[in-house]
């Protein structure tokens, strides 16, 4: 790729508020089109879901079209972080006009985080 369109991407990036992550999805702070939903993916692979009252984290691995969610931890007693710890959600992500969407590519533990990554969405930038 040429210097002037790796250029050109980042400014790109910089300007939607986002910036790139080798194999995956931006990383920036992303708002969803319903609900009090609002979803980090930050550069050293961790992530945050708060919807409402309900936070959710952990570590995400990327590998082109697919995201893979690690759960850590949660502040909801049902999904206390016990339930969940240690599984993985594998989704495939897609970027259309800035938005970023989800769609679920294998099994999944947390129904919550399924629910708000796929009908929530599509998630976009947030200023």
């Amino acid at each position: 790729m040429s210097a002037w369109l790796r250029v050109a991407i980042a400014a790109l990036l910089l300007a939607v508020g986002c910036s790139s992550h080798a194999g995956g999805p931006p990383v920036g702070t992303y708002r969803a089109q319903a609900g009090p939903n609002v979803l980090m993916l930050r550069g050293d692979d961790t992530w945050t879901l708060r919807s409402g009252i309900r936070v959710k984290s952990g570590v995400f691995r990327a590998d082109g079209g697919k995201i893979v969610f690690l759960h850590r931890s949660a502040n909801d007693p049902a999904y206390s972080g016990a339930y969940c710890r240690g599984a993985r959600d594998t989704y495939i992500w897609s970027l259309d006009g800035g938005s970023l969407s989800f769609r679920l590519a294998g099994p999944r533990c947390d129904e919550n985080l399924f629910a708000v990554l796929t009908v929530a969405g599509p998630w976009r930038p947030r200023p």
